[in-house]
């Protein structure tokens, strides 16, 4: 019985491949190893007569692309979570799986269909990880991550706004428990326990849109201070909002020079703000094709609204480049024997301080990545272990949100790592549980914690 039905499927599968040439691919095949897979753990529930939970496995090739695709997706997470063959039946070999599930994976890669992989994407998945495999040595590959760029988290991006004013010492310490009044802030973090920052997201036109709201007051933020110089200061001064209280003490030179001129900037003038917008926003020098962008925009800017107008522009626009609101790890140059390639020392270097923080690289990380000291292991374990052994860099309050009238939050030499464990058990959702005195309107107290009065706060104290 089981030879004809070997043969039955190979003459199946054969003309339905002949006669659906014209709608599927032509050159679709299954491999050997694969159809004997299936031929013993698969086609005694699923094949023409039998086709339990309505799959049929023996007629792949005479499907149209689109439905053998789904039914190569579902096939990919049935074998993942070996949900099939049911534990009654005899289980195929572990080499049997690996070599049905490569040849699914495969077909998929071929469209970029496959579903799974994007799902493991998802913290939701991750205890579906081998935990016998991955830890057991077995696996000899090289070490390696993808090419990957995800959302900066809340507080990386308002870090980074902070470093494209320049702000330092006690005035930036001030605005790490302070917002900015014209910048809300378009990343957010689910509540739920678990780890919650990953590269999962992409920006969307709400991002977008609370960012170019964002751009045109920081632009305008920038060249304040010069713009008091100008003959216009009055009117600049009668056009404020009086809710909004902050401005830089300065604006950089390179900006001051193209708002103070009497007629359009120099070259060398524009380029020179370009580049100092780059390095305020993105912390690195523009290409020499960025360069050549940025000043085509600048120039016709100015030429259209005069030079404040058009270097506020440009400004905006450096903002709203992506890079600002993602964290970049492509990689570049050769690949190794193994198929990798090396982050760029400006992407290490990035990668090295928010593994470890939400600042971005401090000036002597950023000094090793341009002088080449970012390119082995050695170079790495030195930078992290400076930035660990490092107490003030990354000094600061665990969660700013909960700073309050009656409140302070719990501070820490590196309150990102406080904050990993807060929130994989959950630290958010006590909030909502334990109602602390600001948000009870003082109905409890303590007075056990000292002076008599003296409000207890469980969700600082945990």
């Amino acid at each position: 019985m089981m030879i004809s039905r070997i043969n039955l499927y190979a003459v199946v599968f054969a003309c339905a491949s002949v006669a659906a040439s014209a709608e599927t691919d032509v050159n679709f095949t299954v491999s050997q190893n694969a159809t004997a897979v299936l031929e013993a753990h698969c086609l005694d529930c699923h094949d023409a007569d039998t086709q339990k939970g309505e799959v049929r496995l023996d007629a792949l090739g005479g499907m149209a692309l689109e439905a053998r695709l789904d039914l190569l997706n579902r096939v990919q997470e049935q074998l993942f979570l070996k949900a099939m063959p049911p534990n009654k039946k005899a289980q195929p070999s572990e080499a049997e799986r690996t070599a049905l599930a490569g040849w699914v994976r495969g077909e998929l890669h071929k469209h970029g269909a496959s579903k799974l992989e994007e799902k493991l994407r998802y913290p939701s998945y991750g205890n579906y990880v081998d935990h016998e495999k991955l830890f057991s040595g077995e696996v000899k590959t090289k070490a390696w991550s993808p090419a990957r760029r995800w959302l900066v988290s809340p507080q990386i991006f308002h870090e980074r706004v902070m470093d494209v004013f320049g702000l330092e010492g006690r005035e930036r310490k001030g605005f790490v428990t302070r917002k900015f009044f014209g910048v809300t802030n378009p990343f957010m973090l689910p509540d739920h326990s678990g780890v919650r920052d990953y590269d999962i997201n992409t920006l969307d036109g709400g991002h977008l849109l609370v960012m170019l709201t964002n751009a045109k007051w920081i632009a305008g933020k920038q060249i304040f201070a010069a713009r008091l110089k100008t003959p216009k200061k009055e009117a600049l001064l009668a056009g404020l909002n009086t809710q909004d209280r902050w401005y830089p003490r300065e604006t950089p030179p390179a900006f001051e020079v193209v708002v103070l001129k009497d007629g359009p900037p120099t070259e060398a003038e524009m380029v020179s703000a370009i580049q100092h917008q780059f390095d305020c926003v993105l912390r690195r020098e523009a290409t020499a094709a960025e360069v050549k962008k940025y000043l085509e925009l600048l120039r016709s800017s100015i030429e259209l609204g005069g030079n404040i107008a058009g270097l506020q522009q440009m400004l905006t626009t450096v903002l709203l480049e992506s890079e600002f609101m993602y964290r970049m790890e492509f990689g570049d140059g050769e690949f190794d024997e193994y198929g990798r390639a090396k982050l760029t020392p400006h992407e290490a270097a990035r990668a090295i301080a928010y593994a470890l923080g939400d600042s971005g690289p401090d000036a002597i990380l950023r000094q090793a990545a341009a002088d080449g000291k970012l390119a082995t292991q050695d170079d790495f374990r030195r930078e992290v272990t400076r930035l660990l052994e490092d107490k003030t860099m990354f000094a600061g309050p665990v969660d700013p949100s909960l700073n309050g009238k009656n409140m302070r939050t719990h501070e820490s030499t590196h309150p990102k790592q406080v904050r990993f464990f807060r929130e994989f058990f959950g630290y958010p959702n006590a909030i909502k549980i334990f109602k602390d005195v600001p948000r009870s309107d003082g109905y409890w107290q303590n007075p056990s914690r000292g002076t008599a009065g003296t409000p207890g706060f469980l969700v600082k104290e945990a």
